[in-house]
C-alpha cells in the first residue's frame, strides 16, 4: 500500500508507508487524529495547511490532475473524514446525469463514495469511525489517502467525459474504464468494447455475468453467450436481451471475446469459432495455464490478454491477476474486470502460475479452513449450527477488518494475542514447524506446478 502521487511515503507496519521508518510510538503524544495525519505528511515533506475550521488541507498529484484533499475530525461523531476534490464543476443542467453517474460509480468503489455538492463540485468522501479516545494508526491514515487517490484516478475522468465531452453516464463510465489518463480532457471516446462474446458461461463465466449485472457495467443486450450447458445466470440475462447460442455467423459482431472454457477444451473451441470472429476482436482468456501466444495463434493472431480471476466477481469482490503484452488488450481486460473487483497487473506471463497458486486457487484454501474450523468446533462440544455460525461470522468479520483497517495481518494477529492466553496456545500449533506456513507454501507450490503442467 502506498500513497499514490507521493511514491516515497511508506509505513513500516504496512510493508512500510514512509521512506524514513516511522512507527506509532513516534506519535504517542498526538492529541487528536489530525496529529497522526500531520506526521504522515511531515515525513514526506508535503506542504499542508490548517483551515479556519481546523481541517488539515493538502494537495497530491494524481495520474492526470492535482487533487485537493482535506481531513476533518468530527469529535461529536467520533469520525475522521477525508474529502478529495478537483477543479471540475457540474453545471445545473448536467446534474441529473451527474447524479446518475455518481450512483453507478459508487456501486463499484469498495470504500467511500462520490457526491455532487450544491455548488456543482464533485467530491469523494471517505470516513473512519473511532471509539472514544482512540486515534488512527499511521497505516490507517495513509490507507484513507490511498483509497481516495485510487478512486479519484480511476473515476474522476468519467465526470470529465460527462461535463466536458458531452457523453451520457453510460458512455462516460465505459470510456473511463477503458482509458483514464488524458483522454477525458481531450474528449476522446474510445471504440466500444461491446458486444462481449462469452465462450463458456460456467462457474467463472456465470460469476462475471452476475457481477456485471449487479454493477450495471454492461447491459444484457451487450452479451453474446455460447455454452452447450447454459447456467442459471446465463439464462437470466438471456431473458433480458443477451443472445444465447446464436449461429456462428453472428459472432463477428463481438468486439471482445472472453475465453472461459475449461483449459482441456480450449483448442476445440478455437477451431469451432476462430474463423467466425471479427479480425479486430480482442481475446481475454481465463483458461488456467494456457499461454497467450498459443491462444493468439489458435485464434488467428488476434491480440490477447490473460486473466486469473476469482468467482467473488459475482458480488463485486473479485480479484483478477492480469498479463498482456499489448496495451490495448490490457486495457480491454481491465474494462471487463475492474467493475467486479480488484485488478493486479503482472510484469511477466510466467507470474500467472504463481498468481494462480496465491489468488486464483486461494478461495478454496479459505473455504477449506472454515470447513475445518467448523469441524473443530463440533469436536469440542458445539452443535453443528453453533460451530457453523461462529466460524463463518468470525472469518467474515476478520476479513472485513483486514480490508478496512489497512494494517498488516501480522499486526492484527498480535493485537488479539495475549501472552499465555488461549489464542497464543492455538497459534503455537498453527504456526509451528508443521503448521500453516509450510502447509500453505506447499499448497501454493503444488497449485503453481499444476498450472505449469496445464499450460504444457
Amino acid at each position: 500500500m502506498m500513497i499514490r502521487g507521493s511514491p516515497h511515503i511508506r509505513c513500516e507496519e504496512t510493508r512500510g508507508l514512509m521512506e524514513t521508518p516511522l512507527s506509532d510510538d513516534d506519535i504517542i503524544l498526538a492529541h487528536d487524529p489530525l496529529d497522526v495525519v500531520e506526521h504522515v505528511l511531515q515525513a514526506e515533506n508535503l506542504q499542508f495547511d490548517r483551515t479556519e475550521e481546523g481541517d488539515l488541507a493538502f494537495t497530491l498529484s494524481g495520474d492526470w490532475k492535482d487533487f485537493e484533499l482535506w481531513f476533518a475530525w468530527r469529535p461529536e461523531a467520533d469520525c475522521l473524514q477525508l474529502c478529495l476534490s478537483v477543479d471540475l464543476e457540474v453545471k445545473p443542467e448536467q446534474r441529473p446525469a451527474a447524479f446518475e453517474l455518481a450512483a453507478t460509480i459508487n456501486q463499484r468503489v469498495w470504500l467511500g463514495h462520490f457526491e455532487i455538492w450544491d455548488d456543482g463540485e464533485v467530491v469523494f468522501r471517505h470516513a473512519m469511525t473511532l471509539t472514544s479516545g482512540e486515534r488512527p494508526s499511521l497505516a490507517q491514515a495513509a490507507a484513507m489517502i490511498d483509497v481516495a487517490m485510487e478512486a479519484a484516478d480511476r473515476f474522476y475522468p468519467a465526470f470529465d467525459f460527462l461535463t466536458q465531452g458531452g457523453k451520457t453516464p453510460s458512455q462516460a463510465i465505459e470510456a473511463c474504464m477503458f482509458d483514464t489518463v488524458g483522454a477525458a480532457k481531450a474528449g476522446v471516446f474510445p471504440m466500444s468494447i461491446t458486444p462481449i462474446l462469452l465462450l463458456g458461461a460456467g462457474r467463472m463465466g456465470g460469476a462475471l455475468i452476475e457481477g456485471w449485472s449487479r454493477s450495471g457495467a454492461f447491459a444484457a443486450s451487450d452479451l453474446i453467450i455460447r455454452d452447450p450447458h447454459l447456467s442459471e445466470a446465463a439464462r437470466a440475462v438471456g431473458g433480458l436481451g443477451a443472445r444465447l447460442n446464436p449461429e456462428l455467423e453472428d459472432l463477428a459482431r463481438a468486439k471482445t471475446v472472453l475465453l472461459a472454457v475449461k483449459p482441456q477444451i480450449w483448442r476445440e473451441t478455437a477451431i469451432e469459432v476462430g474463423d467466425h470472429l471479427a479480425p479486430d476482436a480482442i481475446l481475454i482468456s481465463v483458461a488456467a495455464g494456457v499461454r497467450s501466444a498459443d491462444i493468439s495463434a489458435a485464434f488467428g493472431g488476434r491480440k490477447t490478454a490473460r486473466v486469473m480471476p476469482t468467482t467473488a466477481a459475482a458480488i463485486g469482490q473479485g480479484v483478477a491477476s492480469l498479463y498482456a503484452e499489448d496495451a490495448g488488450a490490457r486495457a480491454r481486460a481491465r474494462a471487463l474486470f475492474e467493475p467486479v473487483g480488484h485488478v493486479v497487473d503482472l510484469d511477466g506471463e510466467d507470474l500467472l502460475h504463481a498468481a494462480t497458486g496465491v489468488s486464483g486457487s486461494a478461495p478454496a484454501y479459505f473455504y477449506a479452513f472454515v470447513e475445518a474450523l467448523e469441524a473443530a468446533g463440533v469436536s469440542v462440544g458445539l452443535s453443528q449450527d453453533a460451530a457453523r455460525d461462529l466460524a463463518r461470522a468470525t472469518m467474515i468479520g476478520a476479513a472485513a477488518l483486514l480490508a478496512q483497517s489497512g494494517e498488516a495481518p501480522a499486526d492484527l494477529r498480535r493485537q488479539v494475542t495475549s501472552p499465555n492466553g488461549t489464542t497464543e496456545a492455538a497459534l503455537k500449533i498453527l504456526m509451528g514447524e508443521s503448521g500453516l506456513q509450510p502447509l500453505l507454501r506447499d499448497a501454493v507450490i503444488a497449485a503453481t506446478r499444476r498450472s505449469v503442467e496445464l499450460g504444457s
